[in-house]
């Protein structure tokens, strides 16, 4: 407990210092009455069954890559490193209108400073994804493409640098940025990148002197025309209002890969000003858009990246997920981009709130969405010929941060995997064998599917306050569930996890953070909306370890008394109660 805690307390990203493999028997007798001997027995006792199955220490890294494709795809024309296919895909889209010069009661700097500090702190860091970056400002017209797909670990000086030096000017066409983003991912002909403004020779438009055209390492097939004293370097110079793209150009698309993942986060203070160019976009779709207003055709290229092969040159299909941030605005049209576009909508006002929404979309674009461990078939000890039919699934999501969620879940065996909904449907699809997303694991009160995130036992934790987090703690006794033995704030000591002055209120605060972490708070703001008092609602992963079933009788109600017990790689043997999901204790060894 004392190695965990201290590393808890040096980053608040609870690293545990060994994945260690939990198992507990079966049969044991008296539940809640469990001693702090018997679980150390029953941990030597996992200990010495796992030393017969050697683990690589390194082995998590099939999880860390969709795979082992070559790179990098292509050479590279220029200075920018190509997308890695093993990365997933994150574009940000930029709001550069000139509401973003604006400043807001409460906060500090206008929000265009804000976006920058939230920016640079996410792309300071972020590892292992791929990044590019899309602006949008121009008068009836989309967004332009600033810096082409590259992995974060080449990307991420020049990047800043051009958040950094973002103007803004005047309009916000989101609609027209949302389309170019999907003429990107696809590797279709640049529309709205070729020149900077729809008004050329008008040299006091704002457009025209801090606008962009699409990057010359986005596309193929163009000719960069810059003409007297517009040069790379000096991009914000007057002559650049008549730079444009001649020629061809053909977006080079960044989905190098059939398992690679793609999302569009798009970010933007304000509603849509512009109406995008309905027949090429109703042409893109194959389909026609509803009204509405500046925001027409929103909703339908959201759907069509999400649900659409957006290149059928790779195996598989490849989709692009849409994410949106409501900065300093409560936007509901974004709401629904994101809702169609499969993604999340967040509404942020500071830059803490704004990289803390943007890191939450990244830790989840990493890895696959979900990842099965091993599966607990439920015996019943009473009568040991017999099986009984529920089985419990352990889950977990590979993201870009230490602590991984994790996820156990509940579901009804009878020759098909089938779930709690009513009528049982098959839990499985047999072409992916993933979790369909309409099944309803056992304690869920809605379909969740394959989230890691939604329902199953994860959904039924107890509040922080109320919850059996135990250690054996030296100076306790010996019944595992005793108040001596709680993972609090008065057993844990300022000293115990090593923080220096007791008088110092730093100290103070950081003890009460890290023991509140602990008991499931959710400090770090993991879920991305400001609340840092709520519970986290999320267990560990349970790569490395299988859920045991103890059943030791029957209940009052004749329904079987059972736990199920699973351990976690944030140092954690947890047990829960089969009938509820609640979790009756979660238990950190103290060494």
């Amino acid at each position: 407990l004392h190695a965990v805690l201290v590393q808890v307390r040096a980053s608040l990203n609870f690293i545990p210092p060994i994945s260690i493999q939990k198992e507990i028997w079966g049969n044991v007798r008296g539940r809640l009455a469990i001693s702090v001997a018997s679980l150390s027995i029953a941990f030597l006792t996992s200990l010495a069954i796992t030393a017969q199955t050697p683990v690589r220490a390194d082995d998590i890294d099939v999880y860390n890559t969709v795979g082992a494709l070559p790179y990098p795809p292509y050479e590279p024309t220029g200075d920018i490193a190509p997308p890695n296919p093993n990365y997933p895909n994150i574009l940000f889209i930029l709001d550069a209108s000139l509401s973003m010069n604006a400043t807001d009661k409460g906060q500090v700097g206008t929000r265009l400073q804000r976006l920058r500090v939230a920016m640079r702190k996410v792309l300071t860091e972020t590892q292992n994804v791929n990044i590019a970056l899309m602006r949008f400002s121009h008068a009836v017209s989309g967004g332009r493409i600033i810096y082409p797909m590259s992995p974060i670990e080449f990307a991420r000086d020049d990047a800043i640098d051009m958040v950094d030096n973002m103007g803004v000017d005047f309009w916000t066409p989101t609609i027209g940025a949302m389309l170019e983003a999907a003429y990107y991912f696809r590797g279709d002909p640049v529309f709205y990148g070729t020149t900077r403004t729809i008004r050329p020779g008008n040299a006091k438009h704002l457009a025209e002197q801090l606008g962009r055209v699409s990057h010359p390492e986005s596309y193929t097939g163009g000719m960069l025309i810059q003409e007297g004293n517009c040069t790379p370097d000096n991009l914000n110079h007057i002559d650049c209002k008549t730079e444009r793209i001649e020629g061809d150009p053909v977006y080079r698309t960044p989905i190098m890969g059939e398992c690679q993942q793609n999302f569009a986060v798009l970010i933007s203070d304000g509603g849509a000003t512009n109406t995008v160019n309905i027949p090429v976009t109703e042409k893109l779709i194959n389909g026609s858009c509803a009204a509405s207003n500046s925001n027409t055709c929103g909703v339908e290229i959201a759907r069509f990246l999400a649900t659409e092969d957006q290149l059928t040159s790779l195996p598989g299909h490849n989709t692009v997920t849409t994410h949106t941030v409501g900065f300093n605005a409560s936007l509901p049209p974004l709401e629904r981009f994101a809702a169609a576009g499969g993604g999340n909508y967040y509404e942020s006002s500071s830059a803490d709130e704004l990289a803390a929404a943007m890191n939450n979309i990244i830790e989840n674009a990493s890895g696959p969405p979900t990842t099965l461990a091993q599966p607990a078939v439920t015996i019943d000890l009473s009568n040991r010929l017999t099986h009984r039919k529920d089985i419990y699934l352990t889950l977990f999501q590979p993201v870009l941060r230490p602590l991984w969620p994790g996820n156990l879940k509940g579901y009804w065996q009878d020759g098909e995997l089938r779930d709690y909904s009513t009528p049982r449907i098959n839990a499985i699809n047999p072409d992916t064998g993933n979790i369909v997303d309409d099944a309803q694991s056992r304690w869920s009160i809605n379909p969740d599917g394959a989230s890691v995130a939604s329902g199953g036992a994860a959904s039924k934790i107890k509040q922080s306050l109320s919850r059996n987090v135990v250690t054996n703690h030296p100076d306790g006794p010996t019944t595992l569930l005793d108040d001596a033995n709680q993972i609090d704030i008065d057993n844990i000591t300022i000293e115990q996890l090593g923080l220096p002055d007791r008088n110092l209120r730093v100290w103070r605060n950081h003890h009460a953070d890290v023991i509140d972490w602990v008991r499931g708070m959710d400090v770090l703001d993991v879920n991305g909306n400001g609340n840092v008092n709520e519970n986290r609602n999320q267990y560990g992963d349970p790569l490395h370890t299988n859920p045991l079933v103890a059943t030791y009788g029957r209940t009052a109600t004749n329904d079987y008394d059972s736990v199920v017990y699973f351990g976690t790689n944030d140092g954690f043997l947890n047990a829960v109660d089969t009938q509820t999901g609640e979790d009756l204790f979660a238990f950190m060894p103290w060494s």
